[in-house]
């Protein structure tokens, strides 16, 4: 496995901007003036969200996604070559087009300033049925996620973690285990942090459209869009093939008082992908 090395030009360039569906403006210097818990995490972070060990699989396959140095997702290896991320992380709003791939570096098992692996986009794969609005729409918010293919296997070396085939919802005694969702929250962009206990729930009195999405319980903010809801994470000891991607986060949903989190998954990206 290879060692992590420092890269400045990558440390300033996320001093910068972090961006989610509004794209919100994020200073570092705030987010570093909060009171820490001992956890290294803010005081505003739920307590169930924790850092881990970015060298330790799975959570050295998953990273950082720098668009022009302007816009940062988290993004997950899914394959030796591929990550997967949200779509609307790759859309220029002003250009109203795609960022080309060259813009684009994922940084797998970034954490202040160092990475395990760096590679540059080959080429980019957007949901061809998505479409960026501000704010979001549902029907098109089910269909952000996008492919990017990089110039260096990195899964070859830190591993990957694979699209899960079948989701759990529909399995009454495994939805009732909790998922795990992995990114780089805005109030602490730098490291990546986890929450370990994400339980599906049903929406109430909300739109139908909202059946089309997996709902979980954590809280999320920007940055941690495209970020992994994984399955079989929770243990203290994890091997490689005993993690999925369940599904990865999307956006937020306000509706009648209720506020949802939502992510497309796995199941509905891998029937796209057969269908073309």
């Amino acid at each position: 496995m290879a060692h992590p090395k420092s890269n400045k030009q990558h440390r300033q360039k996320y001093a910068m901007v972090f961006i989610m569906l509004c794209c919100a403006p994020l200073i570092h210097s705030a987010a570093r003036a909060q009171s820490l818990q001992a956890n290294g995490l803010p005081s505003s972070y739920p307590q169930t969200r924790q850092t881990v060990e970015q060298q330790q699989y799975p959570w050295r396959s998953i990273g950082s996604l720098s668009i022009a140095g302007r816009q940062f997702c988290t993004a997950t290896l899914i394959s030796e070559t591929q990550v997967i991320t949200a779509a609307h992380c790759l859309w220029n709003q002003d250009s109203e087009d795609w960022y080309p791939a060259s813009y684009i570096h994922f940084l797998a098992g970034y954490e202040q300033g160092q990475y395990l692996g760096h590679s540059e986009a080959a080429s980019i794969n957007p949901n061809q049925h998505y479409q960026f609005t501000s704010p979001p729409k549902l029907e098109s918010l089910h269909h952000d996620w996008a492919l990017v293919t990089l110039k260096k296997p990195l899964g070859k070396t830190l591993g990957y973690i694979p699209l899960g085939r079948a989701t759990r919802s529909n399995n009454p005694a495994l939805a009732k285990e909790p998922l795990q969702l992995a990114g780089y929250r805005q109030d602490r962009p730098e490291v990546l942090s986890v929450a370990k206990q994400c339980l599906r729930t049903k929406a109430r009195n909300t739109p139908a459209a909202l059946s089309n999405f997996l709902i979980h319980s954590c809280a999320a903010l920007s940055g941690d869009s495209g970020g992994p809801l994984l399955s079989g994470a929770s243990s203290g000891v994890i091997k490689e093939g005993s993690v999925v991607v369940e599904a990865i986060h999307v956006g937020r949903q306000s509706s009648q008082n209720h506020s949802h989190s939502l992510a497309v998954t796995a199941e509905s990206i891998i029937k796209n992908l057969q269908k073309n």
